[in-house]
């Protein structure tokens, strides 16, 4: 019988390059425009309509990924501080 034993999430993130470990999203602050990933969206759809794909949180904002009316999958981005929404 064998047995295989893989390192937890944790033991990745250790393993992982420092590079890689301070790439992580900041949490939103109250003076924050945009605060959650709901509001993201709406953001992008408001100014980008298509649907929903994707929303990450990244660096001091959100990544949305949506497919448009036409069938092409695009990209923008949500400041969170700010509210500004533009392309990619």
């Amino acid at each position: 019988m064998t047995c295989l034993l893989l390192p937890s999430e944790s033991a990745w993130a250790a393993m992982a390059p420092k590079h890689q470990q301070s790439v992580k999203a900041e949490k939103p602050r109250k003076a924050d425009k945009i605060q959650s990933e709901q509001q993201a969206v709406r953001a992008a759809k408001s100014k980008y309509p298509g649907k929903l794909l994707k929303v990450n949180a990244s660096g001091k904002g959100y990544r949305v990924k949506l497919l448009s009316s036409n069938g092409t999958v695009f990209s923008v981005y949500v400041d969170a501080r700010t509210g500004q929404v533009r392309k990619n």
